[in-house]
């Protein structure tokens, strides 16, 4: 089928074809319209350039929240790793498999998640690194139980755990450290024993 719609070239007689939204000129044709798209897109690096600038200034100590120490935290899964026992501290749960495989690629990234923080790092990043801030509780992915998504799911079911005396004896302990920003995180479950003192 032949079609008697006309195409039409350039109008800089170049014999391409015009650019879309070229305003039927090509890219080398139309001067002013290269130039168009070198300014905007100047426009767009400075504009992202300045979002960085205030990214960073943000993740700086003079900004409003500090770097995040992923290798310090690191190392305190690390440690914690190699020389906590594969039992869970709230129910007593073993799993022979996870014993003979922490090793292992995986077995370590099932390790890792029974790695427990009692005050979330989150929230208390002064605490986060801390050697009273962590004990063993079975994850769900672990295989080992599901006390630490039992933990982690509510302080009012945190509070009814067995290992909630040592939580608040620790607790106790690492109070000083707790920054005056972080102590808004602290649970009620925690606030009222620190009260009774």
């Amino acid at each position: 089928m032949y079609s008697s719609i006309v195409r039409k070239g350039c109008k800089g007689n170049c014999g391409r074809m015009p650019d879309m939204g070229g305003k039927g000129y090509c890219f080398n044709c139309k001067p002013e319209y290269k130039q168009a798209i070198i300014d905007r897109t100047k426009k767009r690096n400075a504009a992202k350039l300045v979002v960085t600038k205030l990214r960073t200034i943000a993740n700086t100590e003079e900004g409003v929240k500090a770097p995040k120490d992923y290798a310090a935290l690191d190392v305190w899964f690390k440690e914690r790793m190699e020389s906590c026992e594969v039992k869970c501290d709230n129910c007593g749960a073993t799993n022979l498999w996870l014993q003979n495989n922490k090793d292992s690629k995986f077995g370590k990234l099932k390790w890792r998640s029974c790695q427990a923080h009692l005050l979330p790092k989150r929230h208390f990043k002064s605490l986060q690194t801390h050697l009273l801030n962590g004990m063993v509780l079975g994850s769900g992915f672990s295989g080992l139980c599901n006390c630490h998504d039992f933990y982690d799911s509510t302080w009012e079911k945190a509070s009814k755990m067995n290992i909630w005396d040592e939580v608040i004896r620790r607790f106790k302990i690492m109070y000083p450290l707790i920054t005056q920003e972080e102590q808004r995180f602290i649970p009620n479950q925690l606030l009222q024993e620190i009260n009774q003192i």
